[in-house]
Order: C-alpha cells, then sequence, then structure tokens
C-alpha cells in the first residue's frame, strides 16, 4: 500500500472514532446569593412565614437575635439594588415594606417575637405588645452581605448561638445598621463605615464598653435580656 493510501487510512479510523464530550462543570452561586431561592421558590422552604406575589418574609437561617425575620421584595427590578440607593431614591417601596411590616404583617411579627423570647406561654401574656414593638427594629445593612434587598425585622437582644463575634454585634448596634425610618439627608455614604468595625463593642442597653473582648459583651447580653424582661413586667405591673 503507498505512503498516499496509509495516510488516508489513518485519518478515516481518525474520524470514525467518537471524540469525548468535555462536560463543563456547573456554576456555583456565590453564598451571596443564598437568599434568591426564597424570593423564586419560596413555597419550597419550610422557614418561609408569608409570601405573596410580591413579597416573601422568612426566619433567618442564621438569626442574630432571638427574633430575627427577613422582608424581601421578589421584583426583580429592585432586588439587586443597593438598599441605601432603595432608602435615597425608591421611596414608594420603603412605605411598601413598612405597610407590610405595621399593617399587613404585625400578628405574624408578633406571634414571632412572642414565641421567640418567651418560650413560656404565662410570661409571654404579661408583656404588652407595646413593649415589645419598642425591643424590635427594622433597617438595612449599609453593606449588605447577601446580595437580593431584604429588611431586617429583629429583637434588639442579640441572644443567639449565630452571633459569634464582634463584627456580628457591630453590624447591628452602630451607624452600619441603617434604621428604615432614616431620613435621606442623614443617610451614609456606600462604603463609608468599615472603620467601625474596629471600635471597640458597647452594650446596646446600659453603653458599657467591652473593649474587644466578645465573650464578655455575649454573656453580658443575656442578663440584659433578662433585665428587659424584669423591668417590662414591673411597668406593666404598676399599670395594672
Amino acid at each position: 500500500m503507498s505512503n498516499s493510501a496509509d495516510a488516508f487510512k489513518l485519518l478515516m479510523e481518525t474520524q470514525n472514532k467518537s471524540t469525548p464530550l468535555v462536560k463543563r462543570k456547573p456554576q456555583r452561586l456565590s453564598f451571596r446569593d443564598n437568599l434568591r431561592a426564597y424570593i423564586e421558590h419560596p413555597q419550597a422552604h419550610n422557614n418561609v412565614l408569608y409570601y405573596d406575589e410580591d413579597f416573601v418574609f422568612i426566619r433567618d437561617k442564621y438569626p442574630k437575635s432571638k427574633m430575627h425575620l427577613l422582608l424581601m421584595p421578589r421584583d426583580p427590578s429592585v432586588t439587586l439594588v443597593h438598599p441605601l440607593e432603595i432608602l435615597g431614591k425608591h421611596r414608594p417601596l420603603v412605605d411598601k415594606l413598612n405597610f407590610m411590616v405595621f399593617q399587613k404583617l404585625p400578628d405574624l411579627i408578633m406571634k414571632e417575637a412572642r414565641n421567640s423570647l418567651f418560650p413560656d406561654s404565662d410570661l409571654s401574656s404579661r408583656v404588652p405588645s407595646k413593649s415589645l414593638w419598642d425591643f424590635i427594629k427594622l433597617g438595612f445593612h449599609a453593606g449588605p452581605s447577601m446580595n437580593n434587598l431584604h429588611l431586617h425585622v429583629m429583637t434588639r437582644d442579640h441572644v443567639s448561638p449565630s452571633i459569634k463575634h464582634n463584627a456580628h454585634y457591630i453590624s447591628f448596634n452602630s451607624p452600619f445598621f441603617v434604621n428604615i425610618d432614616t431620613p435621606v439627608s442623614q443617610l451614609p455614604v456606600r462604603g463609608s463605615l468599615s472603620y467601625l468595625f474596629q471600635q471597640d463593642v458597647c452594650c446596646y442597653r446600659c453603653d458599657e464598653s467591652f473593649g474587644r473582648q466578645f465573650s464578655k459583651l455575649k454573656g453580658h447580653l443575656s442578663e440584659e435580656l433578662e433585665s428587659w424582661l424584669q423591668e417590662t413586667l414591673e411597668r406593666e405591673a404598676l399599670h395594672t
């Protein structure tokens, strides 16, 4: 057989061999996108408390207080907008979030707060709703760790196994936590608050400083929760 015939035969054999397919590795979502699943498929998650076409309301998977809930708009046009931009330029959405908390979902929020703070149902019945509302805060992080827009609805105690270090606490007890009712003129400049995380940690109730010793603060927070409850019950007793 001639050299040209051998070359042709080799070419045909090579073409007839199946080329193995190179499988693409599935693209992994960043942890920063973990809230997206609740927005897209709320019915699939057991920590979803409420949802409709516009909003989904969930228990935070890693709560930083006895009660820690997240209210999220489902509108694709706003879900990835930075919260400081929402507060500054999207006031109708802010109004809707307030409506959801104070008009649509207050009974659900009160139920969650009572169940979280008072395992003893008899004790829960002695704490008035007004005192509970005063112990709840609503706000956004100035630099959120998750991509999808979410409003924190949480009690002030910060007693939780999931709050583990100074940064966790500071992010909820400094100007980094931007209350939903912050006037537009007082909103922080985006990216300007990183210095806060180098500061000492102080109790949200009594202002006692614990330096950078989070373990001591954490024990103190449990004491403050008990103190708040006792003071609330005593105050209520005076009015009955």
